[in-house]
């Protein structure tokens, strides 16, 4: 709005010396419009005079005809009769072409005046386009700032609209990493407990396929909620408790029928580890760097996100 008003300014002493020209033309052409109008109006009324003086004629002939046939009836004249008919006939014949020639006149005035005026006002255009050069100029470049600044707020407004709806996916997203950590109690013997937080989303990339998918682990599930919204695939659906039924039941009976892992589950609990968690810290970060190459993050929001989810994955201290 600013570029536009100084664009006026700038222009304003230049137009306004051609706008004083423009009207001295302008009232010259208007003068000499109005010269030409009064020409023709004074031509066809003499035009008109001509003619109705005529017709004032031809109407004392036909009086002369109407009382010469009213003698020559009176005298039982036929042959001054039949002359006097034809005369008659002959002068209403004449009165009628020239009331027509009139009529005819009065739509060739209209038109000729019409045809003036149409002539003077487009001349009046181009010599207002021929001097007024700077106001063309002005209101092009008005026009043209205007357009860009229409053009800046559909796009302020687009990026707004982006932003909101990017802050909206980050905090989804954090709210389902949030989610998809699943609390495991195991007590396999008096005095020891082991809490196991299993990541209930793991992204992973194919990069043969170029899809990406989401796998529970340790084994691969269906429908990944949002992230199914986010990356426009959808697979399909599993329960949610089911899921989580199924990870306790596995890992359950992992503990029980493997002494081994049960050992080292207790060993990495005692150390503050968790189970497999570089193994699951290493896919989210390859998912995260995937989505800070498709642009869905930056990748100071990817560290963040990565640093938050690892402070959270970290168990509690022992009782």
């Amino acid at each position: 709005l600013e570029e536009e008003k100084n664009i006026a300014f700038k222009y304003m002493d230049q137009i306004k010396i051609e706008r004083e020209e423009f009207e001295k033309v302008k009232s010259e052409i208007e003068a000499e419009e109005r010269e030409k109008i009064e020409e023709v109006e004074r031509s066809y009324k003499a035009k008109f005079e001509e003619l109705k003086s005529k017709l004032g004629e031809l109407k004392k002939r036909e009086k002369e005809a109407l009382d010469l046939l009213r003698e020559a009836k009176e005298a039982q004249d036929n042959t001054l009769i039949m002359i006097a008919e034809n005369d008659l006939k002959n002068v209403k014949k004449q009165m009628e072409m020239v009331n027509r020639k009139l009529k005819t006149l009065e739509e060739e005035k209209r038109f000729e005046i019409s045809r003036l005026k149409e002539h003077y006002k487009n001349l009046i255009e181009s010599e207002r386009r021929r001097i007024m050069v700077t106001e063309t100029k002005r209101d092009e470049e008005v026009k043209e700032k205007e357009k860009v600044r229409l053009s800046l707020l559909s796009y302020s407004d687009y990026i707004k609209d982006r932003i909101n709806r990017l802050i909206a996916d980050r905090v989804k997203f954090l709210e389902e990493l949030d989610k998809a950590i699943v609390k495991f109690l195991h007590v396999p013997g008096e005095g020891a407990i082991v809490k196991i937080y299993i990541p209930f989303y793991v992204i992973q990339y194919s990069s043969q396929k170029k899809v990406r998918a989401f796998s529970l682990f340790p084994v691969k599930i269906g429908n990944p909620g949002y992230f199914a919204r986010l990356f426009g695939r959808q697979v399909p659906v599993e329960e949610r408790n089911r899921l989580v039924y199924g990870i306790q039941t596995h890992l359950d009976n992992l503990l029980q029928s493997n002494p081994e892992v049960y050992r080292q589950v207790s060993e990495k609990a005692s150390q503050n580890n968790l189970l497999l968690k570089s193994e699951f810290i290493a896919r989210l970060r390859k998912g995260l760097n995937e989505l800070v190459k498709s642009q869905w993050l930056e990748e100071t929001e990817a560290n963040t996100i990565l640093n938050n989810i690892q402070t959270q994955l970290q168990p509690p201290p022992p009782p």
